[in-house]
């Protein structure tokens, strides 16, 4: 499709403004927001192995180690590759609700229910920072519940807004 191929050209023109940099100059450092488009179009591609190797070029770039937004990328493409591990190590050690909602999404597109809810709950807990829900996370939980043995998972979630004063 052309939207593939949009993301197969933005990978290219990345991968390849790396490339003459390294030939001019030796050095490679990306333009800091052309890491997360690039990661976007890795996720769109399914491409977990350029994806891991712009994931290595970040490692070696303090200020895009610590981008938010990186982060969020490189745990969104994870997901979205199936790689529930390695966006399990990229999930952040001071989450955003984007961030765990990226990553409930990614437990409940792949059928991982226990770790959806296990996760849901540990968002709430004040060692984590108590990070408010809201709704975009409780839509990211409900494909985990897609059966009648789910019933008691919609239950949950249908309580997880009324408990927290919402309705």
């Amino acid at each position: 499709s052309s939207r593939q191929g949009r993301h197969g050209h933005a990978l290219h023109l990345f991968f390849t403004g790396l490339s003459l940099q390294a030939s001019i100059g030796g050095t490679v450092d990306p333009y800091p927001a052309s890491v997360p488009t690039a990661l976007r179009a890795c996720a769109h591609l399914a491409d977990a192995t350029s994806g891991r190797l712009i994931h290595a070029l970040v490692l070696t770039r303090p200020a895009l180690a610590s981008d938010k937004v990186v982060a969020t990328a490189l745990l969104d493409m994870y997901a979205k590759c199936g790689e529930l591990a390695n966006a399990e190590r990229a999930f952040p050690e001071a989450p955003s609700v984007v961030s765990w909602n990226v990553m409930l999404g990614a437990y409940a597109r792949n059928r991982e229910t226990e770790a959806a809810f296990g996760l849901l709950r540990d968002m709430q807990i004040e060692d984590h920072g108590s990070v408010p829900a809201d709704e975009i996370t409780m839509l990211s939980v409900l494909p985990a519940c897609s059966g009648p043995p789910d019933l008691a998972r919609l239950r949950e979630l249908h309580a997880f807004p009324v408990r927290r004063g919402r309705d």
